[in-house]
C-alpha cells in the first residue's frame, strides 16, 4: 500500500472498527472515536481553506509530520475546551501508533510526537447537599406519574449505595441480601463482586420496592441515560433546584466560564458523586468508601476529597464572616456608650 496516495479516512475506519470490536470500551470512548473521525474530516476541509490545494488528500504520512501541529491548531480554531482537545489528540496519537505498528509510518517518527501542553482545570464535582438530598427524597411528586417516582427512588437509592447507572438498571432481587443487611453485585464496568452494606434509607427503599414487585428487577426505570436524565431534570426543576453551578475551563489560552442551574446539571452519575461526597462529609474513611464504590486507586477518589477540603474552607469562612459581623456589632455598641 502506498502511504503517499492512500486517503487516511479509510484506514481510520479500519482502526476504529477493530478497536470497537475488541470490546471493553466505555460508551464515552466509542463516542470519542466518532467525534475524532468527524474532526479529521473537518480538518481536511480546514487545511484547504487555509492554503492547501483543493485536490489535497489527507494521508497518514502527512498526519505523522506537519499534520501534528496543524491538527492541534485546527482543534483550537473549533473553540473546543482543552479537555476535549486533549481527548481527541490522544486518539489521534493512538491512530498514529496503530499505523506505526502496521508499518504504514516509521514507528520512531510516531514516538517523537509530543502532545501540546494545555492548561486544564479539574471539572467541578456536581453533587447534592444533605439538604437537597432530603428535599429530593421526601417531596411529594405523585402528580408527575409512576415513572417519575421510580426514577426518584432509584436515584436516591444510588445516592445511598454508590451504584453506577449501568448497575442500577440491572439491579435485581437476587443481589439483595436482607439477612446480611447488604447488597452484593458484580459491577458491569469492573466485573468485580462488590458488597455494599444497607443503611436505613437504602433499606427502606428496598422494602418499598418489594411491596410493589412486578419482576426480578428492583427498579422499573428507563435503560437509556438520556431518558432517565430527562425525567431526573424534570423532577429537580419542579423542586426548584436553582443553585448555580459554575464551571471554569480553558479553550487554548482563553478561560471559559459556564453557569448552569443545579437541575440542568443533574445526571444519573450525580447520585454516585453524591454518595461519595456524603460519606466523606460524614468523615467515613476514604478506604472504606473505595470498597463500596469499587475505586481501585486513590486517584479516582481524590477529586471528591478535594471537594470536601474546599467545602470545609467555605464553612470556616462562614465562621469568619460571623466573627467579623459580631465585631462590628460590638464596636457599634461601644460607640453608643
Amino acid at each position: 500500500m502506498n502511504g503517499k496516495k492512500d486517503d487516511v479516512m479509510a484506514l481510520w475506519e479500519t482502526f476504529q472498527n477493530i478497536s470497537v470490536k475488541r470490546g471493553g470500551l466505555k460508551k464515552s470512548s466509542i463516542q470519542t472515536f466518532e467525534t475524532t473521525r468527524k474532526s479529521l474530516i473537518k480538518f481536511k476541509s480546514w487545511l484547504v481553506t487555509n492554503g492547501q490545494d483543493k485536490d489535497f488528500v489527507l494521508t497518514y504520512d502527512y498526519l505523522a509530520h506537519s499534520g501534528v501541529d496543524e491538527f492541534y491548531e485546527f482543534l483550537i480554531s473549533e473553540n473546543l475546551k482543552n479537555t476535549t482537545i486533549h481527548k481527541r489528540f490522544i486518539y489521534y496519537k493512538k491512530f498514529l501508533y496503530w499505523l506505526g505498528d502496521k508499518g504504514y509510518v516509521t514507528e520512531g517518527v510516531v514516538r517523537k510526537i509530543e502532545e501540546p501542553r494545555l492548561q486544564t482545570i479539574q471539572k467541578k464535582v456536581v453533587y447534592l447537599t444533605v439538604e437537597e438530598l432530603q428535599t429530593f427524597y421526601r417531596s411529594n411528586i405523585s402528580g408527575m406519574g409512576r415513572m417519575a417516582e421510580e426514577v426518584r427512588d432509584s436515584f436516591v437509592f444510588a445516592c445511598f449505595t454508590g451504584l453506577r447507572f449501568s448497575d442500577l438498571i440491572k439491579f435485581n432481587w437476587d443481589e439483595v441480601e436482607f439477612k446480611e443487611n447488604r447488597i452484593a453485585f458484580v459491577s458491569q464496568k469492573t466485573s468485580h463482586l462488590t458488597y455494599v452494606e444497607l443503611n436505613n434509607v437504602s433499606k427502606g427503599i428496598l422494602i418499598k420496592q418489594f411491596k410493589k414487585k412486578i419482576s426480578n428487577l428492583v427498579f422499573e426505570i428507563p435503560h437509556y441515560t438520556i431518558t432517565y436524565n430527562k425525567i431526573l431534570k424534570r423532577i429537580a426543576r419542579k423542586l426548584r433546584f436553582m443553585r448555580v453551578i459554575e464551571q471554569t475551563q480553558y479553550s487554548g489560552t482563553a478561560k471559559v466560564v459556564t453557569r448552569t442551574r443545579l437541575w440542568e446539571s443533574l445526571s444519573s452519575h450525580t447520585a454516585r458523586r453524591t454518595f461519595v461526597c456524603l460519606c466523606l462529609h460524614l468523615d467515613i474513611r476514604h478506604e472504606m468508601v473505595m470498597k463500596w464504590t469499587g475505586h481501585t486507586t486513590y486517584k479516582g477518589i481524590k477529586p471528591y476529597i478535594d471537594v470536601m477540603d474546599s467545602a470545609r474552607q467555605e464553612q470556616m469562612d462562614k465562621l469568619n464572616a460571623w466573627e467579623s459581623n459580631n465585631k462590628t456589632s460590638t464596636d457599634d455598641n461601644k460607640g453608643e456608650k
